[in-house]
């Protein structure tokens, strides 16, 4: 913002509000959404056996592969997509995870257990014409449907990644707005070095609290995402492809955890007019500035004509 009144230009810079209430709200929202990033993840893991009881490897390799992908590559397109599409799309993709491999996980089962009915009534009835070819159709199918569960799990795993490059980038940010709130708009450093001490008291006091509850929560995942499939599938007798329609939950407090309480730290601006400070003015006297530029230019005349006096003088020598 700048304001002009009785030859004064004063420039403000944006300043935003984080009180300490604020600070912890979004802390303990950074803790949350950390815990919802990483549970996916976990859960896929701990369901792996599951999934493919003769080939976990490939659970394990499709749960990470996308996410290293995602990785990699976030430096080229991260800076083009806002939060906010990335956040909705971790949401989508977390949707889609559970979405696959409960459903075709729910079909191979049924498949299954179809083969195992008809393969019965053959082996009854004396009919063990068709026993291969119906072997043959149920391991095809159950191929398929391996498939698409696999390609659930790196949907998993890209969301995983994705969600945690921007939520660590977003906690950074809210952190640096909390640390710049604590220094304050009156305490403006009067000196570079003051301002690196005041930096560094400030930095002591805020210690990251946004990525330390991030931190916290994709560590904490971790537990309670084997938790959640230990209670529903072994205490609670529940298959895997219930336990995941369960988890449908996930990715709506996940997207409603950001919209609510991180989507305002993602679309406020850090002001880079100073480095140190979140509102500082500076005031200028123009018409000081004027007259130190008026004695600038007036010096600068009268030495241009002393030398071109000099000039002349040494000129008429020559010629003399």
């Amino acid at each position: 913002m700048t304001s002009t009144s009785d030859n004064t230009t004063t420039i403000t810079t944006p300043y935003i509000l984080i009180t300490d209430y604020h600070s912890m709200k979004t802390a303990l929202a950074f803790w949350a959404i950390g815990v919802l990033n990483n549970i996916p993840y976990v859960v896929m893991l701990a369901g792996a056996k599951s999934i493919s009881e003769g080939g976990t490897a490939l659970v394990f390799l499709a749960d990470v592969m996308p996410g290293l992908l995602v990785k990699l590559s976030s430096p080229y397109w991260f800076e083009k997509v806002s939060y906010r599409r990335r956040m909705a799309a971790g949401s989508i993709l977390m949707v889609l995870s559970f979405t696959l491999v409960g459903w075709f996980g729910h079909l191979k089962q049924v498949a299954s257990l179809a083969a195992e009915i008809e393969n019965d009534d053959n082996e009854y009835y004396g009919n063990g014409n068709g026993k291969n070819g119906n072997n043959d159709d149920a391991n095809g199918g159950a191929d398929f449907y391996l498939i698409m569960q696999l390609i659930g799990v790196a949907c998993c795993s890209a969301q995983t990644s994705l969600g945690e490059a921007t939520l660590l980038a977003l906690s950074g940010k809210a952190d640096s707005l909390i640390s710049r709130n604590n220094y304050g708009p009156s305490n403006v450093p009067t000196s570079p070095r003051a301002s690196s001490d005041a930096e560094g008291e400030n930095n002591k006091k805020t210690k990251s609290i946004c990525i330390t509850a991030f931190s916290s929560g994709t560590g904490l995942a971790g537990v309670l995402g084997f938790a959640f499939i230990v209670i529903l599938t072994d205490v609670m007798s529940l298959s895997l492809t219930e336990a995941l329609y369960i988890a449908l939950v996930f990715p709506l407090c996940y997207y409603i955890t950001y919209s609510s309480c991180l989507s305002a730290i993602a679309t406020t601006p850090i002001s880079t007019f100073d480095a140190e400070t979140d509102e500082e003015t500076l005031t200028m006297d123009l018409n000081s500035a004027l007259s130190s530029s008026g004695d600038d230019s007036g010096s600068s005349s009268r030495a241009a004509s002393e030398e071109s006096t000099d000039c002349c003088g040494e000129e008429t020598e020559l010629t003399t």
